[in-house]
């Protein structure tokens, strides 16, 4: 595949495992990701899509006036022209939503589907993993024949097929104010989440992935953070450039 091909799907979210470790490799890629910190494009005059690329985040605004903040790696699709009729998008990834009250709202990921009439929510759907917290308002969470209310102060989170509910206290999510928080996730998706806001790559060695963790790390101070989630397992880390190797001596 050549780098105008490799462009192309990386702009759209699309790229395989192998096909980013290629496209990272090309001497024009430092440049393509200052470039494109935001890619928007409309496909056949009303499908629009919005990719925001690791760490970044942006703000879209909708037809209805409701307003989205996504945060890094993510990206949403809606049909513009049908917007006023049927208020649907799709999401992959992670994004704060301020809902204009009118017409049922929908949120589809690809494990389940939110839906509301006018509130804020925030919905991370990150592999196995979907997490709602409703922050005002009604939210409903649809998967497989489940169909869950979440009120405000309440969130959901649905873990390799497994419903967990808690309790927030918080009036809107903390990647907002720059730090990613965490309430019993496995340690993998921690990991995960730091590459998406940093634009590292991570080596765990010695130490099981699968560990559960609460706490937050800052996004803006990438030694700090890598103290905040190393340090409650007693585990050290190396920084070189963009490259973090994470390890417990044995």
């Amino acid at each position: 595949m050549d780098k105008e091909d490799l462009l192309i799907k990386w702009l759209d979210g699309e790229l395989n495992d192998a096909e980013l470790a290629a496209f990272k490799q090309l001497p024009e890629y430092a440049s393509y990701k200052k470039l494109y910190g935001l890619y928007v494009t409309v496909l056949k005059e009303d499908i629009v899509k919005v990719n925001t690329l690791v760490a970044q985040q942006t703000t879209v605004d909708l037809p209805d006036n409701s307003e989205i903040l996504i945060n890094a790696d993510s990206k949403i699709k809606y049909n513009e022209k049908k917007w006023d009729k049927k208020r649907v998008l799709t999401l992959n990834g992670e994004a704060f939503f301020k809902v204009a009250k009118g017409r049922k709202f929908d949120v589809k990921t690809d494990l389940g589907t939110v839906s509301v009439l006018g509130t804020q929510f925030n919905v991370k759907q990150r592999g196995n993993l979907l997490e709602v917290k409703c922050f005002e308002g009604l939210v409903s969470v649809t998967f497989n024949n489940s169909d869950i209310k979440l009120p405000a102060g309440n969130t959901l989170r649905l873990i390799n097929g497994k419903f967990i509910k808690g309790k927030t206290t918080q009036l809107k999510p903390s990647w907002i104010d720059g730090k990613s928080s965490f309430d019993s996730i496995p340690y993998h998706e921690v990991l995960d989440e730091f590459e998406r806001q940093f634009d590292v790559d991570i080596v765990l060695s010695n130490f099981d992935k699968q560990k559960i963790f609460t706490g937050s790390f800052t996004n803006d101070n990438i030694e700090l953070a890598l103290k905040s989630i190393t340090q409650p397992f007693k585990l050290s880390y190396d920084l070189k450039d963009n490259q973090i190797r994470i390890f417990k001596y044995e």
